[in-house]
């Protein structure tokens, strides 16, 4: 780097804070959010977290079968504890899964 490349940027506190605040908001903007799991569901939130559609999870209920959920009044929720637990309860092992029992 030459000396004709350097610049000397003069700027008071606020106007560098304003200056980070906007580079800080930039680098936020462009990072996508994490979603948060809840431990407690809705229908729909449950049936992406186990990759389903809500539907089924509807189908499953009225033939007794799927995930364990919990009714209040016409609302139906599922705690994720009960989703991991029958997502396990199903798991498969072949002769190449590292961790199957013997």
């Amino acid at each position: 780097m030459n000396t004709e490349d350097r610049s000397i940027i003069v700027a008071t506190p606020q106007e560098l804070r304003h200056l980070l605040r906007d580079v800080v908001r930039a680098e936020l903007a462009a990072v996508s959010p994490v979603k948060e799991i809840k431990d407690v569901m809705n229908e729909k939130q449950a049936a992406e977290y186990i990759g389903q559609k809500p539907g089924t999870l509807r189908q499953w209920r009225t033939n007794a079968k799927g995930p364990a959920y919990h009714k209040k009044g016409r609302r139906v929720f599922y705690k994720k504890k009960d989703l991991d637990a029958w997502m396990a309860a199903g798991r498969r092992f072949t002769t190449e899964t590292p961790d199957a029992p013997l």
